[in-house]
């Protein structure tokens, strides 16, 4: 039988190579194993910067080199391997979950150094396209990842620091994700960063950025930011404040109002912030939000003067006017030119320095309104087209009731006749985005060409690109739902 064995072998063609026993081959394949992964930990170990005194890498990770290994696996394939395909590296990377975030986290911040050469080899070298857009694999890898475990492995990193690096490049990977969380763990960062390093640009520009980002995409973020604001130091408030207006958020202005009055040097700094949202969203300001900026014009500091004549003077707040034409003798320059830059703005006019001239013209457009507003009111619904043209030209030139002819405008935007709807629309944006926004958004809700020059308005007005639907402009700027 041995024989026939034999003649069988020798008739199917040359032997193949003697195997090693099986047990000597597993004793062969773990020895191997066990040699990479030591080689891996040891590099996991060696990657540190000296002199730490922190962990060396913070998380679970080290007590996994198996994960350690696939992270680092995928992040370095080699240079003499296939076409390298980066999303095939971030799916690696994702299928791996949260549990490898801790790695990745160091890596990014700078704090893991990565092997030289392919893992398990000496002499392999790195794909350079992987070497190169490393760090923009793993953010995509993050934005990949659930959120709200993105966030919290950020936040669990954050505690394990003091390094100001680290920090902010954690405050900005935060401001990149779609968390609602997110908001709450840059607050946190800025809190733990030491208020000598919030006199630097860098990092007060860095903060900001990422604090915007993530007010601008935030909901109910009116009531967020007030219950923040409470529990902030107070050396943050202008960090908060200028973030909120780097946001363009509709609920912006709401807020930097609601700061007001807690601190000189945050006054200052609200209203410079406010002097740049004004024009585009200040009609979202209430009235008794606009009372609280009126009586900023008696700050005993011309900062905050001249900033509440700026913001005002864009909102051609007419009540306010006369407050106006007193501090054109403030003994404050730039005062009387913020004065008298909001009564030109008003009337859409210079009528020079002198409060005399500004009293008269002020007095001449409030006698003109006693008697000319009933028969406006009566032009503008005439059935006679004519008439409504006259009455909308008539309000045209005299922008210092642009509130009152906004609210006139909106109601025709929807007039069945065209031409008629067509001067509305046209007429609005010539009195500035706080009194036209409502009536553009309204015009929307016509099907008809019009509502594609509704659209073009508002974009240009606000600088929102949104679709023409009513709703997503009412919820933007925070309108009522009707």
């Amino acid at each position: 039988m041995a024989r026939d064995s034999r003649q069988l072998s020798e008739s199917a063609g040359p032997r193949a190579p003697r195997r090693k026993p099986r047990c000597k081959r597993l004793a062969y394949r773990w020895s191997s194993a066990l040699a990479l992964v030591a080689a891996i930990s040891a590099a996991l170990f060696l990657a540190i910067p000296s002199g730490s005194n922190r962990e060396p890498v913070p998380g679970s990770h080290l007590d996994d080199p198996e994960l350690a290994l696939a992270v680092l696996a995928a992040l370095s394939p080699p240079a003499d391997g296939p076409d390298l395909k980066p999303k095939r590296i971030v799916e690696q990377l994702t299928d791996l979950g949260p549990a490898a975030l801790p790695l990745e986290i160091a890596i990014l911040c700078g704090e893991f150094t990565m092997p030289e050469f392919v893992p398990g080899t000496t002499d392999r070298a790195v794909h350079p396209l992987a070497l190169e857009k490393r760090f923009e694999l793993l953010q995509m890898v993050l934005r990949a990842l659930p959120p709200k475990e993105v966030v919290a492995a950020l936040r669990r990193y954050a505690e394990t620091t003091t390094t100001l690096d680290v920090r902010l490049v954690l405050v900005r990977l935060l401001g990149e994700l779609e968390a609602s969380e997110a908001l709450g763990a840059v607050l946190e960062l800025a809190t733990a960063i030491e208020p000598v390093h919030l006199q630097r640009p860098y990092v007060l520009s860095q903060l900001e950025s990422a604090l915007g980002r993530r007010i601008e995409r935030a909901t109910q973020v009116a009531g967020r930011l007030r219950s923040a604001f409470g529990k902030l130091d107070p050396t943050l408030w202008p960090v908060l404040a200028r973030a909120t207006a780097r946001a363009g958020s509709p609920e912006a202005a709401s807020f930097l109002v609601y700061v007001l009055g807690r601190d000189d040097e945050l006054d200052v700094v609200a209203m410079r912030s406010l002097s740049e949202l004004s024009e585009r969203i200040g009609a979202l300001l209430s009235e008794s939000e606009i009372d609280d900026l009126r009586r900023l014009l008696g700050h005993a500091d011309p900062r905050v003067q001249r900033t509440a004549l700026i913001v005002l003077g864009r909102l051609r707040d007419r009540p306010s006017a006369l407050l106006w034409i007193d501090a054109l003798v403030s003994e404050d320059e730039f005062v009387r030119g913020a004065a008298r830059n909001a009564l030109r703005t008003l009337a859409a006019c210079d009528l020079g320095a002198d409060p005399v001239a500004w009293d008269a013209w002020l007095e001449r457009e409030d006698a003109w309104w006693d008697v000319s507003a009933e028969s406006l009111d009566e032009q503008l619904v005439s059935e006679d087209p004519g008439h409504t043209f006259d009455a909308v030209s008539t309000l045209l030139a005299h922008p210092a009731f642009a509130r009152e002819a906004g609210i006139a405008f909106e109601e025709l935007v929807l007039d069945p006749d065209p031409t008629i709807a067509s001067a509305a629309i046209e007429a609005l944006p010539r009195l500035g985005a706080p009194f036209a926004l409502a009536g553009l958004v309204r015009a929307l809700e016509r099907e008809d060409e019009l509502r594609d020059r509704a659209l073009e308005a508002l974009r240009s007005l606000v600088g929102f690109d949104l679709p023409a639907e009513p709703a997503a402009w009412r919820d933007a700027f925070g309108f009522p739902t009707e």
